[in-house]
């Protein structure tokens, strides 16, 4: 198998890799939040930007710092030169995700 490490592109991809991690989906996160559901969903799927507000509502629900929604962290450095980069699309359409029972699983 190879080895592979998602490399979350938009703010979305990264909105679901922390979801996903937390075994919690956009409800679970419109619940601990207070934002609507339909909102997160747009926020999700990169149609509408994220005001700064609501930007720091979600990454406290998900423990992470603002910069790290909006920017991303490279926090597995250490054993990451055989390792390919790939996007999180990428990832959920591969085999490795498959094995991991995530093919299929869209937005």
């Amino acid at each position: 198998m190879a080895n592979l490490r998602v490399v979350p592109e938009t703010v979305g991809d990264r909105i679901v890799l922390l979801l996903r991690r937390r075994k919690w989906d956009v409800k679970n996160l419109a619940e601990e939040t207070g934002i609507p559901a339909s909102s997160l969903s747009r926020y999700v799927n990169d149609e509408t930007r994220i005001p700064a507000d609501r930007v720091l509502m979600i990454a406290e629900a998900l423990d992470v710092t603002p910069n790290e929604l909006l920017l991303g962290s490279e926090t597995d450095s250490g054993n990451s030169q055989s390792a390919r980069k790939v996007s999180l699309r990428e990832w959920v359409n591969s085999e490795e995700s498959s094995v991991l029972g995530f093919a299929g699983v869209g937005r």
